[in-house]
């Protein structure tokens, strides 16, 4: 059962520096221009906003010639129960209903509290069988208070109607339900039950730095949307410094151990809906949240939320909830339900369809109105409940990345959602070089607001300088994946002068270019180093696997200096040989003729859905094809010469875009013109030549045959 804490429980109000504030819709559509990381208590569409702002904000809307109505809040703290009554509470239904409710602990907060789901189901509550699945969260904000109360309100009222009534017994036979009451339990304690707490305390209590908090609500790994705006930590009502504000999105994404109790149970669980109760706004909310764009599922989504808000009455107990797009009020990052659904829907090919229901008028409303606002609410969630069963089949599932095996003659391949696909392009290319960029080719990148600045560098006449203005962001992404090998690093010059703990630059992987996550949570780069310095980032915890690498900078509001410089990055995929070689494959297998001979052929799949575009490229899979290399079928590309400088194995790496091995000639000067080497060789699409004779110094090279090439490169022993 759970573990017990025993706290003491006083009624005191302890407000903090900050002070609760009501102003117009109207005019709040300005200040959020203005003030990017506010942090909103509540709100009615098109009358007003409550804000719980700090000095210097209020200061910002009064220069606004904003109009502000101070906001008193009154305690009632006694009237709930403490955090370890809620324990006992949840305990005590377990044991009175052990044959379909079991309790299982997720792990524990940084104050060592439980993290504890109800999990309800009428075969086996124990173990789960891949039913029909609804997930119930509450008290991600700790000042949030009734919503713990009202989630245990519909577990037991499920729990307690089984035997007598038969909507609850066809919910709980035929569904796997998920009750998550208290997600922030250390935060609950802090506002509620803690003397010397905070009645508005919105974060956890986790410690860092000097200082308490992260706010749940925005450490989620964002939208895994391919979209900068919906990333975690994109400056839009969040805040990156942990000693400004109630929504600090925390050191990196997924930084506690909250928020990873929710990834674990989204992981196991395939949940058909999901809710997350906060307060307040009588609003029920849907993805996305971080940006104006519809859903992929936006006709299922709203039709889903218009039957559950039908199903809620607001406070005046007549008028039902509203149902609305939750970027529509202010968009942010970092939220549940951005990450429930890109991650269900891009990552595990199930989508949840989540929703936030705020409830209520206030905050920590008397214990009188609760009961009230149990029965306007429970016939929503039970419609939510019921839902879920009518959902499925009825979504739009996005083919993920394939898995190659060869098989005779055949190369054959499938993914989740295979079906999904409507045709798939494959790639051919020889085992990838891995080089340094020397010369910033910007062909070798996708760039999302980054320039090339040739005023300051490290080598080379340019440096990538990603875009330096307040409340931005930028990335630099390696364009083809790398093959992380034990003992790999990744390695790049840098200088950076950003203001300390609120501009930031991470360096980022992901196996699927959809979510991120550091390389290394350590080397995340803030304030100044004004030297260029050589960087490296062990991939240890990527060996055996192929990533995506990208950097990414994160620019809030506030003060500006001159920005980062990112130089020489290694290793860069060489993939002048990748070639198309079918397309339009509407199969999932091809006949490939094999050749025992030959031994460093990579063949990739790319699926494509019309909703989704090209979605994951499969893993680069070995296969020994018949002929030396696939036949170029791009006369644009037919008879090119590149060429590549290797620092690590001190080579000229020259690629030849040709279908017949020819006679190319090839000089090495000196950077004054003095010739040193003249050479031929037959070339068939790829030829290394061991350059380690000569000094360090700057040289260049040209190649001739059916076209010319020449690249410079800088030697350095």
């Amino acid at each position: 059962m759970i573990k017990k804490f025993i706290f003491i429980l006083i009624s005191v109000i302890f407000i903090m520096g900050n002070e609760r504030v009501k102003i117009s819709y109207n005019d709040f559509q300005i200040v959020k221009e203005s003030i990017r990381d506010l942090d909103i208590v509540g709100y009615k569409i098109d009358e007003f906003v409550e804000l719980n702002i700090n000095s210097i904000q209020k200061q910002k809307v009064s220069n606004l010639k904003v109009k502000m109505i101070s906001i008193m809040h009154k305690s009632s703290k006694g009237e709930y129960l403490s955090l370890s009554g809620y324990y006992e509470k949840i305990d005590s239904l377990a044991i009175q209903y052990s044959a379909i409710c079991d309790l299982e602990t997720l792990g524990y907060t940084f104050n060592g509290n439980p993290l504890v789901i109800m999990k309800i189901n009428g075969v086996n509550p124990s173990v789960y069988a891949k039913q029909t699945s609804f997930l119930l969260m509450a008290e991600h904000h700790a000042r949030e208070w009734q919503t713990t109360p009202l989630a245990i309100f519909f577990a037991e009222s499920l729990l307690m109607s089984y035997s007598a009534d038969s909507v609850a017994k066809k919910i709980i036979d035929n569904s796997f339900i998920v009750v998550y009451p208290l997600v922030n339990p250390d935060g609950y304690y802090y506002s509620h039950d803690d003397p010397s707490g905070d009645n508005y305390w919105r974060k956890n209590r986790t410690y860092r730095m000097g200082y308490y908090g992260v706010d749940l609500n925005r450490n989620y790994e964002g939208g895994c949307n391919r979209n900068l705006a919906s990333d975690w930590g994109y400056p839009s009502g969040i805040s990156l410094n942990p000693s400004e504000t109630y929504i600090y999105a925390g050191p990196y994404p997924a930084s506690e151990q909250e928020t990873k109790s929710v990834k674990q149970i989204i992981s196991q669980y395939d949940f058909n809906i999901s809710i997350s109760l906060h307060s307040y706004a009588e609003d029920l909310l849907y993805p996305w949240g971080s940006i104006y764009e519809a859903t992929p599922d936006d006709s299922v989504i709203i039709s889903v939320a218009e039957k559950i808000a039908g199903e809620m009455r607001k406070n005046d107990g007549f008028n039902t909830y509203d149902y609305i797009r939750s970027a529509d009020l202010y968009p942010t990052t970092g939220d549940s339900d951005d990450w429930i659904y890109g991650w269900s829907k891009r990552l595990k090919g199930k989508t949840t369809v989540p929703f936030t229901l705020e409830v209520d008028v206030t905050f920590q409303p008397n214990e009188s109105t609760l009961d009230s606002l149990y029965r306007r609410i429970y016939p929503g969630l039970l419609k939510a409940a019921l839902l879920c069963d009518t959902i499925k089949g009825k979504l739009n599932e996005m083919p993920l990345k394939p898995d190659l095996y060869l098989y005779g003659m055949n190369l054959f391949w499938s993914s989740i959602n295979t079906h999904e696909a409507e045709h798939y392009t494959l790639y051919m290319e020889k085992n990838p070089v891995y080089i340094t960029d020397l010369y910033n080719d910007t062909s070798k990148y996708n760039l999302t607001n980054v320039s090339l600045d040739s005023v300051d560098y490290y080598s080379s006449s340019a440096s990538f300088h990603p875009l330096n203005i307040n409340t931005s962001a930028s990335i630099i992404k390696l364009k083809d994946k790398i093959k992380v090998k034990s003992g790999d690093s990744l390695m790049f010059y840098l200088k950076y002068d950003i203001e300390t703990n609120n501009d930031y630059m991470f360096v980022e992987a992901s196996e699927d270019d959809n979510l991120y996550t550091p390389l290394d949570t350590t080397k995340i780069y803030t304030g100044a180093d004004n030297d260029w310095r050589k960087q490296v980032i062990s991939l240890e915890n990527w060996a055996n696997k192929e990533i995506y690498i990208r950097f990414r900078t994160l620019f809030d509001g506030l003060n500006l200096n001159s920005g980062v410089y990112i130089d020489d990055i290694y290793p860069i995929a060489d993939s002048s040989f990748k070639t198309l070689y079918a397309e339009n494959i509407t199969d999932t297998f091809i006949e490939i003729s094999i050749d025992p001979y030959s031994g460093d052929n990579f063949v990739s799949v790319l699926p494509y859905n019309t909703l989704f575009g090209n979605t994951v490229l499969s893993d680069r899979y070995q296969v020994n094809i018949a002929g030396e290399n696939p036949s170029i079928k791009d006369s644009t590309q037919l008879n090119e010469i590149k060429i590549y400088f290797n620092a690590k194995n001190r080579s000229l790496d020259i690629k030849y875009y040709s279908n017949a091995s020819k006679d190319l000639k090839i000089f090495i000067y000196r950077i004054d013109g003095v010739l040193l080497l003249e050479e031929s060789a037959n070339v068939s699409r790829n030829y290394s030549m061991d350059i380690s004779f000569l000094r360090s110094g700057k040289y260049f090279v040209r190649v001739e045959g059916e076209r010319t090439a020449t690249q410079g490169f800088v030697l350095l022993k």
